[in-house]
């Protein structure tokens, strides 16, 4: 799923395409909804603060990077406690 908070790259006809190539499903927010743009802003912004930010990428290919991300990701959803289910 890719989303969008009503930019215009939205409607952009290669973007359409890419999402389309890529079995992607593309969402957007209501306008003036800004709950919708939360949940994805809330779970995008995880990974950047406890995964992205604060480490040294320098040198590390995109297959090294994929791989983390990939095991990061599943920790995150199979494994971590999840404070707001308890």
């Amino acid at each position: 799923m890719s989303h969008s908070d009503r930019d215009c790259h939205y409607r952009w006809p290669a973007w359409i395409a890419i999402c389309d190539a890529g079995g992607l499903t593309r969402s957007m927010s209501t306008k003036g909804c800004s709950p919708e743009n939360s949940a994805m802003e809330g779970f995008f912004g995880r990974p950047r603060n406890e995964f992205y930010y604060h480490h040294g990428w320098k040198g590390i290919t995109y297959e090294e990077f994929e791989k983390r991300l990939d095991t990061y990701m599943i920790c995150y959803n199979e494994t971590r406690i999840k404070k707001s289910l308890s």
